[in-house]
């Protein structure tokens, strides 16, 4: 189910773009975005992360399961090589913190992050490869004991981008994500998958 936030996301983006019958831009023609702000609707999943922990002397670690997102984001392009965005994004996640005996395991984590990312655009063209990298803060929730954190999250990737028509983009990526959780002795990376739908203006 948790999976789901970030697939219905995207089945939804994909629809919506494909729903619009506006005149396709030629492969490779002119870009058709310098100079346009972007407002996009995005989707991803993310893969188990694990960090190793010591609290109070005690060492262990925590692990944050796989799962998926949902968010919005706006993006501005400065010329057809240059994209500076940024997101929020959320999505239901599960944390075990294994410290001491028995593990512990929080099912009814919130997990919400604002990231900023600066996009590399090689190819003046409608198509074209994506070098990416942000950072930005994740926060987590738990109504267990009503606890949580917001911590340093940064990424670097890429991908690549298709601006359909004059008025609307896909963009697929990948990010290799770090999140510097509290009490943990090295940031956790989580491999991500993200799918991006907008609109230009």
């Amino acid at each position: 189910m948790k999976v789901c936030w970030g697939l219905c996301a995207i089945v939804g983006m994909i629809s919506a773009v494909s729903s619009f019958g506006a005149e396709p831009a030629q492969y490779w023609g002119p870009s058709q975005r310098a100079g346009r702000m972007e407002v996009f609707l995005e989707g991803s999943l993310y893969t188990k992360g694990s960090s190793d922990s010591d609290i109070a002397g005690t060492s262990g670690s925590l692990d944050l399961a796989s799962s998926g997102t949902g968010g919005l984001g706006l993006g501005v392009n400065f010329g057809p090589y240059v994209n500076l965005n940024g997101d929020f994004s959320g999505g239901p996640a599960k944390i075990t913190v294994n410290q001491g005996f028995p593990s512990r395991t929080f099912d009814d984590v919130t997990l919400l992050s604002g990231v900023g990312h600066l996009d590399i655009y090689p190819i003046n063209g409608p198509l074209t490869p994506v070098i990416s990298g942000g950072a930005g803060i994740v926060h987590t929730h738990s109504s267990e004991g009503d606890t949580g954190e917001t911590d340093l999250t940064y990424d670097v990737g890429g991908g690549v981008r298709w601006d359909i028509n004059k008025q609307f983009m896909l963009k697929a990526l990948y990010r290799a994500r770090w999140i510097s959780f509290k009490d943990t002795q090295n940031d956790m990376l989580q491999h991500t998958f993200w799918l991006q739908a907008g609109f230009k203006f």
